[in-house]
């Protein structure tokens, strides 16, 4: 009886063993494309930047940067919405490990250095900037409140999201409204149009506004579950426990128990 018990557990755990490695290897391929994607959209940018295609004088729409910002995100909402394969996919992202990823946006203290070098106007600047900071320090505390699973720490995480959002909304909204002129101010904003600061506007705000996306996403479907380490849900057991159920009888020792101990 214990032998035929302990082939069997061997058998479970190689069963296991060879549903879960298809899955991490499909898994770490995407994640590939997708780094590889975010590669070439930066050296694009960085292209476009560097030849001063994205510099917008003050009187003029930025309708180049701006198409530059909204056709990314538009074109990450159209895939969502009409791939299966990469709505499942962006679903099996960690969203605690793209939360913290955000503590990138500390960044925007470059836009108070623009302000005191008198490059940006304080309406854009203070706004924006101080809002990117607050997003970006507070990134790993979102993170951490996600990862509790608690109630409260969703909540914190959807408050954070969405007041990300907005911050980067606002910046959208700031700095076009300068440029355009309805916001008349003594310093214009483009300087957000230039090399090095155009690399924020054209890449790092579609980015962030696709994170939050697929945060917002995993909470919303009850994605945010406990995931293995390579950022997939483990479905192994539950594949395990509906193939080969287990019935516990009398005098069952617990920790011989194939399943419980997977």
């Amino acid at each position: 009886m214990i032998l035929n018990h302990d082939v069997r557990e061997r058998k479970l755990a190689k069963g296991d063993a060879c549903m879960e490695m298809p899955s991490k290897l499909g898994y770490v391929a995407k994640i590939t494309l997708a780094w590889y994607v975010l590669l070439v959209w930066f050296f694009l940018v960085l292209g476009a930047s560097v030849s001063g295609w994205f510099y917008v004088p003050r009187g003029h729409p930025p309708v180049f940067l701006g198409l530059a910002v909204g056709v990314p995100v538009l074109l990450g909402f159209l895939l969502f919405f009409a791939s299966r394969a990469f709505r499942r996919f962006v679903r099996s992202i960690n969203p605690v490990t793209i939360t913290a990823l955000q503590s990138y946006r500390v960044i925007g203290v470059a836009m108070l250095v623009l302000y005191s070098w008198h490059q940006l106007p304080a309406l854009f600047s203070m706004v924006t900037g101080w809002g990117d900071i607050f997003i970006g320090s507070t990134a790993p505390l979102a993170a951490l409140a996600l990862a509790s699973g608690m109630r409260s720490g969703k909540v914190i995480f959807i408050l954070w999201s969405v007041l990300g959002l907005l911050d980067l909304v606002d910046g959208i909204v700031l700095g076009l409204a300068i440029q355009v002129g309805l916001l008349p101010t003594a310093i214009d904003a483009s300087a957000m149009s230039l090399f090095g600061m155009s690399l924020i506007t054209v890449y790092l705000v579609p980015i962030s506004i696709i994170l939050h996306f697929i945060g917002l996403s995993q909470l919303r479907k009850g994605s945010n579950r406990p995931l293995s380490i390579n950022g997939t849900k483990n479905h192994a057991k539950e594949i395990v426990l509906m193939r080969d159920p287990v019935i516990e009888a009398p005098g069952w020792d617990s920790d011989r128990d194939p399943v419980s101990t997977l």
